[in-house]
């Protein structure tokens, strides 16, 4: 089994259509499944199950990096991120028409230290644009940069889950040129070189039980 489909004349690789990769990167182009590398993993897994074991793979077949980084990390859902302010802060900012416009409005950031950061959107018909500005408030939590969002300090990023609890009224979802926040993958990233120890693969079946139990966190890959 494999995750490369045909739908009518077209082919498809994990709900995305190649026509597209193509019109974004050109041709040719080489076109990997994570979907596909994971599952065969787990079979060769699965069919050990209950003896001492260790699973390599050459690196001489692939050399990828994406293709190696992708057998060291478990792809658990995906966070839906809103751009958000208080209706105070929108009433007193310049306009906001294009996310490239975000680095000459007050931004509040999520970290412990105020450094450049790079945020993603997602447009209509998938166009994607990437912009670098520098936080003008920090906090190193959702809460604080929701509060300080909710006083008027300046837009902020956060997961849809957080400002779904504010006020009614109090933040206003933003999307400067119909551009949306591009969602923030959720990973579990294990040490290359070994294999998962007992503890670890507890771990990892813990965490995928629960994304599969909280739909209203996670959106499913």
């Amino acid at each position: 089994m494999h995750h490369f489909e045909y739908r009518g004349d077209e082919l498809y690789c994990e709900q995305v259509p190649l026509k597209k990769i193509v019109e974004q990167v050109g041709s040719p182009v080489y076109v990997y499944s994570h979907a596909t590398l994971a599952r065969h993993f787990k079979v060769f897994d699965d069919a050990l199950a209950g003896t001492r074991h260790l699973i390599c793979y050459s690196v001489k077949a692939n050399s990828n990096l994406a293709v190696l980084r992708s057998l060291v990390a478990v792809r658990l859902g995906r966070i839906t991120p809103v751009l958000i302010a208080a209706p105070a802060y929108l009433d007193r900012a310049p306009p906001l028409k294009h996310p490239r416009e975000l680095p000459a409005h007050a931004v509040v950031g999520f970290g412990r230290e105020r450094r450049p950061v790079t945020w993603s959107y997602v447009g209509r018909g998938g166009r994607r644009e990437q912009v670098q500005l520098t936080p003008r408030a920090i906090a190193n939590s959702f809460v604080a940069v929701r509060t300080l969002c909710e006083g008027g300090v300046g837009l902020a990023q956060l997961p849809a889950f957080v400002t779904a609890i504010a006020a009614p009224g109090a933040l206003v979802p933003v999307e400067p040129g119909g551009f949306r926040p591009a969602p923030l993958e959720v990973a579990i990233v294990m040490p290359s070189g070994r294999q998962a120890s007992p503890k670890l693969a507890a771990f990892v079946d813990m965490m995928r039980a629960f994304v599969t139990r909280h739909p209203e966190l996670f959106e499913p890959l």
